[in-house]
């Protein structure tokens, strides 16, 4: 196998790998709680997208207390049903902070609905 042929895979191998890592891996449950908070509390783009989804592409515990847990997380966004009927373009990427106490959110920053 060539040199190049094998530089090649493992950088595939790499960045496969990057890609596939999990935010917050010592913290299990915590994204998934605080993509459905988001589902079901956070809206963009000053309300022309009520309904987004999202999803983290990284997080941080930014400061833990005893249950009480302050996660900074950046996210990509998407609202399928582009707001109130009218065709735009509703998706884009974010950081918002969430308050989590024994593992449930509890709050988060942004615009909220």
């Amino acid at each position: 196998m060539s040199r190049a042929r094998i530089l090649l895979l493992t950088g595939g191998l790499l960045f496969a790998g990057c890609a596939t890592s999990q935010p917050l891996p010592d913290q299990p449950g915590v994204v998934v709680a605080m993509e459905r908070y988001y589902a079901r509390h956070g809206m963009e783009d000053d309300a022309r997208c009520p309904t987004p989804v999202m999803t983290v592409s990284n997080a941080e515990v930014v400061e833990q207390s005893g249950e009480r847990m302050i996660v900074e997380a950046n996210y990509r966004w998407e609202d399928r049903r582009r707001g109130s009927g009218v065709a735009q373009n509703c998706l884009g990427v974010g950081s918002r902070r969430f308050t989590l106490y024994q593992g449930q959110v509890m709050g988060m920053t942004g615009q909220r609905r």
